[in-house]
């Protein structure tokens, strides 16, 4: 009897309830060596590619482009180059898709048994794709036919999409979309929403309605820090930034005050050994924080890597789950923007999040003289269930002692 397999939706991460086909990289009917890249598939972060869980002849792509499925929906069907059609149209009817609500797979269980959030940094493997351009069959034979050249699609390497083609076809830059049937004013430009921004309004909407947050706010001197910042650039020859120095200040400070350093899972309070810090990126699909792991064992120059590397493969979008996972605190730098202060809501199942404002020259009084110092607004938004006022206070007053040296 023919050997056939299921093809289902995975569940990458605990919180995956669902994923949407962005693209299939093989053609049914092609021959398949387990392991090769197979699906596109964007969660609510961002967009995975399934390998091959089996070789053999990929007999059926079931879900179509744009889908949106549950997780351990039947996607395609894998089976020996002998299978029949017959035999393989009665597995699909008879396939029963596994309920997965609580099922990680194989890899849930890895990661059961090696938590990422107990890995180092420099430990992690290295799951970026940066540099590498994929293209897949039904894409390359679409720009050939419109006559799209793939080699500007990819300049900057990751996934050549059947969008990108399109866009670029149309004479239009891949982040336009397409307009909404609904007839609107002609001045008006309708984008549709994608699967990832829907997802972060729908939380975004659940973390500030069942969230009881509060906020501390705190004005910092940086004067300290800017000279030591100013010392390291000339000793190492590398730009070490102020959002840097306060990564490197604020893991110091969750470990002064470990009561901010908290998750809230289900009923349950996680207290963290690890400084997992997630830092905020805005990318074109919306506001997304991939995590910098043990941010307590790196010297200011790991972090400095580490975070260029994570905002550059956000923007890039060759961001993997890992990446996205088992952060115990936020950063939101909107610094840059000029503005002075601003109010952050909280990521769930995180604790607190920290706002950061922009560097200001103020006066102050010092020992009862008037100088002009530079200084910092910060405002720190807390799950009042898990993170009491005080204890937000406290760490603020630890983090004052990092970046002021007091």
């Amino acid at each position: 009897m023919s050997k056939i397999y299921a093809v289902t939706m995975p569940k990458w991460g605990i919180e995956m309830e669902e994923g949407t086909i962005t693209d299939w990289l093989i053609e049914a009917g092609a021959d398949i060596e387990k392991g090769v890249d197979l699906i596109d598939i964007e969660t609510s972060k961002i967009v995975n590619t399934l390998e091959a869980p089996y070789s053999g002849v990929l007999k059926r792509c079931i879900a179509s482009v744009d889908d949106t499925l549950k997780v351990g929906a039947l996607l395609g069907v894998i089976a020996d180059a002998a299978a029949s059609d017959e035999e393989v149209d009665e597995f699909i009817a008879n396939f029963t898709p596994i309920d997965a609500s609580f099922d990680g797979g194989d890899e849930a269980e890895k990661a059961t048994e090696e938590p990422m959030s107990d890995v180092p940094l420099a430990n992690r493997p290295d799951t970026s794709r940066s540099g590498k351009t994929r293209v897949s069959p039904p894409v390359r034979r679409l720009a050939k036919s419109l006559g799209v050249d793939l080699a500007a699609l990819s300049a900057g390497g990751g996934r050549v999409t059947k969008q990108m083609v399109e866009d670029a076809a149309a004479g239009k830059t891949n982040t336009q979309a397409s307009s909404s049937s609904a007839e609107v004013s002609e001045d008006v430009k309708v984008v549709p929403m994608s699967q990832r921004r829907k997802t972060i309004a729908t939380r975004l909407v659940e973390a500030k309605t069942n969230i009881p947050h509060y906020y501390l706010t705190a004005d910092y001197n940086l004067d300290t820090l800017l000279n030591q910042r100013e010392k390291l650039n000339f000793d190492a020859g590398e730009k070490i930034s102020i959002n840097d120095m306060l990564v490197h200040a604020v893991a110091k400070a969750l470990q002064a005050e470990p009561g901010v350093n908290v998750t809230l899972v289900g009923d349950d309070v996680h207290h963290h050994s690890h400084v997992n810090i997630s830092v905020a990126v805005a990318t074109d699909d919306g506001l997304i924080a991939p995590t910098l792991m043990g941010v307590q064992a790196l010297d200011i120059h790991q972090i400095t890597a580490g975070i260029k590397d994570l905002a550059k493969r956000a923007l890039d979008k060759t961001l993997v789950a890992a990446d996205l996972e088992n952060g115990t605190f936020t950063i939101s730098n909107l610094g840059m923007y000029g503005l002075s202060s601003f109010q952050a809501i909280i990521n769930p199942p995180q604790g607190a999040i920290l706002a950061v404002g922009g560097l200001e020259q103020r006066a102050i009084v010092e020992k009862g003289e008037v100088k002009v110092a530079n200084m910092l607004t910060v405002n720190l938004s807390c799950d009042h269930r898990i993170i009491d006022g005080a204890v937000g206070a406290a760490f603020l007053k630890a983090l004052r002692a990092e970046i002021e040296g007091e």
